[in-house]
C-alpha cells in the first residue's frame, strides 16, 4: 500500500517498518522566545498540519475529510488486494500521480454505478 499520500498530505515524516503500524512525525521551527507551553503548542498548531490530522482521524469531526477513508481507497486500489502477492512489487513503485490518478478512475466507476441515469 502507497502510503506517500499521508505525506504529502499532512507535510510530515512518515515511519513505517511494517504495515502494523506507521508513525507520523510533523516538526516545525519554535520561536526565539522562553519555551512556554503556549508558545509550543501554537507552534505546533499553527506550523503544521498536526491539527488536520487530528481532526480527520475522527470520522465527523468539524466537517472533515476522515483519513480512513481515504487509507481504504488506498488499499482499494492496491495490486495487493487486486491481484496475487506478485502484483505488490509494481504497487509499491507506484508514485503519488499513480495513486491519485487510481483514486480518481475509482471515484468515477463508483459514481456511475450508484447513479441510476447512467
Amino acid at each position: 500500500m502507497n502510503i506517500h499520500f499521508i505525506r504529502d498530505r499532512y507535510e510530515a515524516d512518515l515511519d513505517n517498518q511494517d504495515y502494523e503500524e506507521v508513525r507520523v512525525e510533523c516538526s516545525t521551527s519554535l520561536p526565539d522566545a522562553p519555551l512556554i507551553e503556549g508558545a509550543v503548542t501554537g507552534a505546533a498548531r499553527n506550523g503544521t498540519k498536526i491539527v488536520a490530522l487530528h481532526n480527520e482521524s475522527a470520522p465527523g469531526t468539524s466537517g472533515s475529510e476522515f483519513v480512513g477513508r481515504l487509507i481504504r481507497e488506498q488499499v482499494a486500489n492496491s495490486a495487493w488486494r487486486r491481484g496475487p502477492p506478485r502484483g505488490r512489487a509494481g504497487a509499491m513503485r507506484m508514485t503519488p500521480v499513480d495513486v491519485a490518478e487510481q483514486v480518481k478512475a475509482r471515484h468515477a466507476q463508483a459514481l456511475a454505478r450508484s447513479d441510476p441515469a447512467c
